[in-house]
């Protein structure tokens, strides 16, 4: 007898997700670079199409694997986009930030209470177009390992660290996972701190309420190749990153439409 990955009254797994999300404007400073002034410009919205999948390709009692894949798009629209002068800007304005990754998920139960959990990730982040990828600059590497136990069908904890890029430049952080329903089966934590946070509350099988924040962010290769980043010389700059991160604080709401079909609002 192995653990199980899962504990009662959790959130059902995402196999298959495609969404849409969309930021409301605000300003963005772009420093002084080269020969450029430092430059406010009035972003109205950043928003893009994202899809994921995570699907089990090996699963027994002893050794659950899923494999899965992403494509995040990120596009800028700003305010008077002619008057833009900063590379910066007018980068963000012509081209959007994409990710587009693998990942690998590995849950190992040692016994009827341990485990351990490896998550793996591989992803393509930058400026380019679909499909030119212009190198392995563009990839970034993320993993986490963690151990944990199962003490009850109710609660599972796990602790571990893991290299990341969501504070947007590389992170070597310690990890702790914590989910928990209570025995009435309405409320419940699902933590993976610091990625994530929330807690639940159960109206129904079909309806749940989850309150919490999560931690995004990522490094992008931008500019390669490009004269809009050229210097005084003419010669381009070929190191150039967007670190971007933001901690979201977020209300979700979760209803089964029918069968294995979910809606998810997130605000």
């Amino acid at each position: 007898r192995f653990a199980s990955a899962k504990i009662k009254g959790i959130s059902p797994a995402k196999l298959i997700s495609i969404g849409y999300d969309y930021q409301m404007g605000y300003d963005m400073t772009a420093g002084a670079y080269q020969n450029f002034a430092e430059e406010t410009a009035t972003v109205n919205a950043t928003h893009g199409l994202r899809f994921q999948a995570n699907i089990p390709v090996y699963s027994k009692n002893n050794l659950i694997v899923q494999v899965g894949a992403r494509y995040w798009d990120m596009n800028y629209e700003f305010n008077d986009a002619g008057s833009l002068n900063h590379p910066l800007h007018k980068n963000l304005e012509e081209t959007n930030l994409r990710s587009v990754g693998l990942n690998s998920t590995i849950f190992k139960p040692l016994n009827e209470k341990s485990f351990i959990l490896v998550q793996l990730a591989a992803d393509m982040n930058g400026d380019f177009a679909i499909p030119e990828f212009q190198g392995l600059e563009y990839n970034r590497y993320s993993a986490a390992a963690l151990w944990g136990r199962r003490p009850s069908d109710y609660k599972q904890w796990a602790v571990g660290v893991s290299r990341t890029y969501r504070a947007g430049e590389l992170n070597y952080i310690p990890v702790i996972l914590y989910n928990w329903t209570s025995v009435s089966n309405t409320w419940g934590t699902e933590i993976l701190f610091p990625a994530r946070g929330h807690v639940r509350y159960t109206l129904n099988p079909r309806n749940m309420l989850f309150a919490g924040f999560e931690l995004e962010g990522n490094s992008y290769r931008v500019g390669n190749g490009k004269t809009v980043f050229a210097d005084p010389t003419n010669s381009v700059v070929e190191e150039l990153e967007i670190r971007r991160s933001e901690l979201r604080f977020r209300m979700v709401y979760e209803r089964q439409l029918i069968g294995f079909f979910w809606l998810s609002a997130q605000a």
